[in-house]
This record gives C-alpha cells, sequence and structure tokens, in this order.
C-alpha cells in the first residue's frame, strides 16, 4: 500500500519511487522486501510523472505548475519547487538536463539539474504532450490531444521536422534500443517508429 491514486512509478537503482496523485506525496518502496521506506515525502500537488537522473528524483507537480527534487538518500526535497509550464505531466532525463512536458499548454520545458532552473523558453509541441523519452539522441513525445509524436534536438531545443501521426490519444512512449514505442489510448493499440 502506498497514497491515494499512485501514478508515476520509477528505479533509482536501488528503490522503487511512487507518485501518489491523490495524496501530493512521493512514496519510497524497498524491493527486497516490498515494504514501503519511512513517512511519504510531500511534493507539490497531483504528483504524476516522476524520474530518476543519477543522483536525484524528480517529480512533476501538475497541480502546482512545478517540479520538486528529491534526494534520494535522506528522501527529502531539495530547494524550492522548479516552475515550468501549465499542469507537467511526465519527465525524462537525457544524460543531461531534465525535460518535462506540460499538458496544459502543449510545450516541453528542460530544466538544467545542477542550477535548477529552465532553459530558454518552453519548446512548442502537439497539444496534451503527455509521454516523453530519451533514445539517446533525440527527445520523442506523445501528443495526446494531437494523436501524433513531436521529436526534438536536445541539443537545439527544436522540433525536428513534423509530427508523427499515430493512433488517437497516445499517452506514453519509450524506447526499446532500436525503436520508439506509443501507447494509444483512444484505439487500445500500440504504435511502433522507427527513428530516422
Amino acid at each position: 500500500p502506498v497514497g491515494f491514486f499512485p501514478t508515476g512509478i520509477a528505479f533509482d537503482g536501488t528503490s522503487i519511487w511512487v507518485t501518489n496523485l491523490g495524496s501530493s506525496t512521493v512514496s519510497k518502496i524497498n524491493p527486497v522486501t516490498n515494504t514501503v521506506i519511512g513517512s511519504p515525502i510531500a511534493v507539490g500537488l497531483s504528483p504524476r510523472g516522476i524520474a530518476f537522473d543519477g543522483t536525484s528524483i524528480w517529480v512533476a507537480n501538475s497541480g502546482d505548475d512545478n517540479i520538486s527534487k528529491i534526494n534520494p538518500v535522506t528522501n527529502t526535497v531539495i530547494g524550492s519547487p522548479i516552475a515550468v509550464g501549465d499542469a507537467p505531466f511526465e519527465v525524462a532525463f537525457d544524460g543531461t538536463n531534465i525535460w518535462v512536458t506540460n499538458s496544459g499548454n502543449a510545450s516541453v520545458s528542460k530544466i538544467n539539474p545542477v542550477t535548477n532552473t529552465v532553459i530558454g523558453s518552453p519548446i512548442a509541441v502537439g497539444l496534451s504532450p503527455g509521454g516523453i523519452a530519451f533514445d539517446g539522441t533525440s527527445i520523442w513525445v506523445a501528443n495526446s490531444g494531437s494523436s501524433s509524436v513531436s521529436r526534438i534536438n536536445p541539443v537545439t531545443d527544436t522540433v525536428i521536422g513534423s509530427a508523427i501521426t499515430v493512433g488517437t490519444s497516445p499517452v506514453e512512449v519509450v524506447f526499446d534500443g532500436s525503436n520508439i514505442w506509443v501507447t494509444n489510448f483512444g484505439p487500445d493499440t500500440v504504435s511502433k517508429i522507427i527513428p530516422f
């Protein structure tokens, strides 16, 4: 058992981390004993996406339009929340920076994890962006409201080419080492994209 409406989940190499959307907390789980470690960690309102960057845990607080950074050793929030776009949904790490989909204003924010500041202006993508993933070269974003996937160059912070049409209401996206996979919530299907 964790908090109310567990949503996002991540692994830091040792522990499992879960965002509790309805409790505005994050739970840490020992995967060996299958027990919760310590008390839930209070973050922002309605946390959704969560990611580990090798050092810290990053949480998208969809109800507060900001990101919380957690020290996974002390289980405490580091500094103040980082303001991003409207209704942040998912978080990804590209090996250097943190990427956040802003589902409420069709954009993606890029964060410097050292200075804890947003880099540049939000990058416009499709409507209601949700899932986000890094394939080693590009950032891929599932645009739920546009039934498409956008590809971003993480160096120039620009969208590459036109959005790729997939199924209706794509929600999540993942990279398997070769291809991009997208869940299409509407038609109960999955799309496979071959990066070019």
